[in-house]
This record gives C-alpha cells, structure tokens and sequence, in this order.
C-alpha cells in the first residue's frame, strides 16, 4: 500500500480552507512541520496521528493511504451507498457530503453532491435551505469553471437559487432556439411549485421558439416563387394571431418587414400589380406601428396567453404586470427601425425591387423613412 500521507493532509487541509499556519496551530506543531509532511520531506510521530486523524474526522488508515486501489474500493462504497436510499434526502446529502470532504479535489462527489443539495433544499425539504444552500454555493463556485461539470452546476443553481442570484447563473445556459434557457427557468418555477410563473415560462418559451423560427431566412436559390409561398404563410400566421384579421400591434414591425420581402419576391417575378399592392400594405403597417405610443403591445393568440411585449423585444409583460426577460429577441426592434428598412429600400444589391423603383409610390415610402431616420438621428 503506498504511503500517501503528505497529499493527504494538504488534501484534508484544503478542504477545510486552513492555511499551514491554521492547521499548525490546531495541532500544537510548526508551521514548517505541516509543510515538511505536505511536502513529504518528513512524517510526524506516530503518537500524534490519532490526535490529527481525529481533528479532520477520518481513520489512521485513511489519513495514511490514499491510494488508487483505495481511491476506487472508495467509490465503489459509495455507489452502494447512496443506490441504496431515496435520492436527495438529508441521509443522502450527508454521505456524498462525507466522501467529498475526503475527496475535495474529486469532480464526481462535488457535482453529485450539487445535484443532491438543490434537489434536496427545492423539492425534499425546503427548511434546510438555511443550512445547505452556503455549502451548495460555494462548492457550485469551485466548479462552474470545469467544462464537464458547467451545465449541470449551471441547472443545480438555476434551480436553488434565491432570485437576486438568478441571472448570474442563467448566464452559464444557452437561449438558443431550442429554448435551454427558458426551459430551465420552467423547470425551477416547477421545483419551487410557482405554477403561474410556471405558465407564463412556458408563453414566454412559445414567443421565442416562434420568432427564432420565423426569422430564418428562406434560401433564394429555391426560387422567388416558393420564397413567396413561404413568407405569404408567414404573414397568413401572423394574421391568424389577431381578431378579425387584424395583425396585433406587437407582429407589426415583423410582419411588414416579411411583407415587404414579399413583394419583392412578386415584383422580381413581374407581377407588378400585386407586388405594389403587398408593398403598400407593409408600409401602412409600419405606419401603423410608428403612430403607438403604448410601451407593451399585444401579441395575441393563445400561444402566448396574455403577454405583451415592448418595443424593443427585450422584456415581456404578464397580465398582473410582472415583467420578465426575453431572451435572444433583441433583434427584432430593427425590424421596427426607421433607419432599417430605409436602407433595405435603397441599397442595390437587393435587386428584388428594381422594377419598382422609379414609382412614385415607392419613392414616397424611400422619402418618408428618409425624414423619420433623419428625425431619429436629430
């Protein structure tokens, strides 16, 4: 068996977060005899070991060994252990407790034992919250940075967290389209038995499913014909959100920027009339959307209850005034910017509308966005 006792006490030691000088003055001994043992340059009297093994909680035998046979019939222990109880329990937290403080430096006991804690404070036994959740966060801190431990300690405290710490740990997450964010913030409104938080979540994840899904741009080499198909639908949708076919005041901008790319699809096919007819019909919806002064508007359809949204796509609303952040949205108040479409109406690499732009109609709309882009700017 090899003698492993200098890794072993600055093992124990750091565990503890003492100093050299700390655990000397615990033991009665030097500061230079704690570093000769760490070191390995030297080994204390044996009458002293029951004394040391006593003050970290462990046996002479681990306090001595601590070697990759030892490291494993360890584990092995372990996984018996806890397979044997009901997960996140206090008796369970307590075991994985016991061998990450003889393991500190053992990835597998700290993240187990985050996982175990948050399950415990949320779902098992909230009144422990008090007691756990300074060991659960101070040991999450030491593992965030480790690649294979950084989602699920990013989970275990989304999860736990008091909401002040929130946004700090939902950082370490995705907002992707496949909502990874969103669909954390579900689970822990679900932990924390918050059903209408809960709700709300899950609107909040339909807004943003649906306006990553249909912001993506349709391939132009399909062709105009199919790229019209397309963005009619997306419009046709946008229509079914409203009462009576009116598109609420929050898809406007949204609405008329895919309108206008679709009659430019229309007119890049000579079909003329009706290209002016849906280019029309985008402007007024700009018009629309420019003349609100309201700072949340409407979204309608059930998909997303009663949230409303502001201008900028970065906060949402519920129906008891609670805001809420939006994740990856920003992007849309361009769509709403002045500035914006002037340019996609003036810049010739979009060929799209060519055939339109000597017409008094669209060089209206070119001088009407010129004007509230240089109003903006004023």
């Amino acid at each position: 068996m090899e003698l492993n006792f200098g890794e072993n006490i600055k093992r124990l030691r750091r565990s503890r977060d003492l100093t050299q000088e700390a655990l000397a003055d615990a033991l009665g001994v030097s500061s230079q005899s704690v570093s000769k043992w760490e070191c390995a340059y030297g080994y204390p009297d044996i009458t002293q070991l029951p004394a040391i093994a006593n003050y970290f909680g462990v046996t002479i035998d681990e306090l001595l060994s601590n070697d990759e046979y030892g490291r494993k019939k360890d584990y092995e222990e372990y996984k018996k252990k806890i397979n044997g109880l009901h997960f996140a329990t206090e008796e369970q937290v307590e075991i994985i407790l016991d061998y990450h403080r003889r393991y500190p430096d053992d990835l597998r006991y700290a993240r187990m034992l985050c996982i175990s804690i948050s399950d415990h404070i949320t779902k098992i036994c909230p009144e422990n919250r008090e007691k756990y959740y300074p060991l659960l966060l101070q040991t999450a801190e030491k593992l965030i940075n480790e690649p294979n431990c950084r989602a699920t300690i990013a989970i275990s405290m989304i999860n736990a967290c008091p909401e002040e710490e929130l946004d700090r740990w939902l950082q370490y997450t995705s907002y992707t389209p496949e909502t990874i964010r969103r669909n954390r913030l579900i689970k822990r409104s679900m932990a924390l038995g918050k059903i209408d938080q809960q709700q709300v979540y899950i609107y909040l994840s339909n807004l943003e499913a649906f306006t990553y899904q249909f912001n993506l741009k349709y391939p132009s080499d399909a062709g105009k014909e199919k790229k019209g198909i397309y963005l009619k639908a997306i419009l046709n949708t946008f229509v079914s959100f409203g009462d009576n076919g009116v598109i609420p005041d929050g898809w406007l901008a949204f609405a008329a920027n895919r309108e206008l790319w679709y009659a430019g699809c229309l007119l890049s096919m000579g079909k003329n009339d009706e290209g002016k007819s849906a280019f029309m019909s985008a402007i007024e919806k700009l018009r629309c959307y420019y003349s609100i002064t309201e700072e949340y508007l409407d979204l309608g359809s059930s998909l997303f209850g009663d949230v409303r949204v502001n201008k900028n796509w970065k906060t949402a609303m519920d129906e008891n005034g609670v805001e809420y952040k939006l994740f990856g949205l920003q992007y849309l108040m361009t769509y709403g910017e002045p500035d914006f479409t002037f340019s996609l109406l003036t810049d010739p690499y979009y060929t799209e509308f060519d055939c339109a732009r000597n017409e008094g109609y669209y060089q209206d709309a070119v001088k009407w966005l010129k004007e509230l882009t240089e109003k903006a700017s004023d």
